[in-house]
């Protein structure tokens, strides 16, 4: 199939009007892997917004393994696909943040507008309250932009529209006002699904969550996610201040 700006891996939903093609056998959801058309040079792995075509796998591991379903016609009739995330495709529960990979030069923009669709499949949804994203001094690597205790700010999600219990996908986003972000910074706009808090109450004192006994939730990690902390410091920090972690994992079929 042919398409352009999808990544790879990426969750791919498919409704068709007519005659399945012979892969279909009447799933809906399949992953992206990118391949070079025979007629083009470039490889689509060096560029995952290249328009091209694409391979599909039936799961997530099969797409990691390079396992992809065999087809020999395209079906007839409307073939609609759209891109899903690859884990919580649904979108519960999920939140968004900017955070800033290179830090830009000067500025300190707001979020005028922005469109999302819920979990419910509504889209057109918007971000509230106009956040502030961090002047350039606050915008250095691995910052949530927006997040802090002054006017403007929140943390450490994007807050949702109301009634919203999560982000299924987010189709656009405007900054304007304030002052633009000037410079070579790169900041990137994240999806992400919190599966536990911890509060560090002092410095130097352990803290720990049980999601057996003391919160029953054992919030399931699925494959290929990728995980993070993201910490939150109501005051400043010592320069190289050690952060030291430890998770540990149950496994079940």
């Amino acid at each position: 199939m042919s398409l352009s700006n999808t990544t790879e891996n990426a969750a791919l939903k498919m409704f068709l009007q007519g005659t399945d093609p012979s892969y279909r056998a009447g799933a809906t959801q399949y992953l992206a892997l990118f391949t070079a058309d025979p007629g083009e040079a470039a490889s689509l792995a060096a560029e995952a917004t290249y328009t091209g075509y694409a391979r599909v796998a039936t799961s997530l591991a099969n797409a990691i393994a390079g396992t992809v379903i065999a087809y020999t016609d395209v079906g007839t009739g409307t073939h609609t696909v759209t891109m899903q995330m690859p884990r919580y495709a649904d979108g519960v529960g999920c939140e968004a943040f900017f955070v800033a990979q290179t830090a830009p030069s000067t500025g300190g923009p707001n979020l005028s507008a922005s469109s999302y669709t819920n979990t419910a499949g509504t889209a057109g949804r918007a971000f509230q309250g106009s956040p502030t994203m961090g002047a350039a001094a606050d915008a250095y690597a691995t910052r949530i932009l927006h997040s802090g205790n002054a006017a403007g700010r929140y943390g450490p999600f994007l807050p949702r529209q109301g009634g919203d219990t999560g982000i299924k996908s987010i189709e656009s986003f405007t900054w304007s006002g304030g002052t633009a972000y000037t410079g070579s910074g790169v900041v990137a706009l994240c999806i992400a699904r919190p599966l536990c808090d911890l509060s560090i109450p002092v410095t130097g004192m352990w803290s720990e969550r049980d999601l057996v006994n003391q919160l029953p939730s054992l919030p399931q990690v699925y494959d290929g996610a990728c995980l993070g902390w993201l910490l939150f410091s109501t005051g400043a920090t010592t320069n190289n201040s050690p952060f030291t972690t430890a998770v540990d994992f149950g496994w079940g079929g």
